[in-house]
């Protein structure tokens, strides 16, 4: 069995390695068909920057497409990491969404939206602190 072991690893790695490349090279491949805008074209605004540590900050934006009236927004922090809620979009193109702020740093919200069933960025706020 132990002479199995270092061809196992060696295909283990080249399995994750593959999926790694896979993941990172097809979202790319398919955002640029269709010669579509990848640059936002929505507004994202908050009523507070700095924001006080457990207060909640309103955001709100227009531009949306009112055909999807579901939305989503990223959330992410310095380290990279995110969470997501789903929002609503008016039938006239706006959205307003409440974020509890909590814990203190720099964050960025991207608001993502489908457009022929691919979700596209349409707005992105950065640099937001909480503190």
């Amino acid at each position: 069995m132990t002479r199995n072991t270092p061809r196992l690893r060696i295909v283990l790695t080249t399995a994750i390695a593959a999926l790694v490349l896979i993941l990172v090279l097809v979202p790319s491949a398919i955002g640029g068909r269709g010669g579509q805008s990848t640059s936002p074209s929505a507004t994202l605004t908050s009523d507070c920057n700095p924001c006080a540590l457990g207060t909640i900050a309103h955001f709100s934006g227009s531009g949306y497409d009112p055909s999807e009236p579901r939305g989503m927004a990223a959330i992410t922090d310095a380290a990279g990491n995110t969470n997501w809620i789903g929002i609503n979009i008016s039938s006239n193109g706006t959205t307003s969404f409440e974020l509890y702020m909590s814990p203190t740093g720099t964050y960025n919200i991207k608001v993502l939206q489908n457009l022929h069933k691919k979700l596209v960025l349409r707005a992105e706020l950065a640099g937001l602190v909480v503190q």
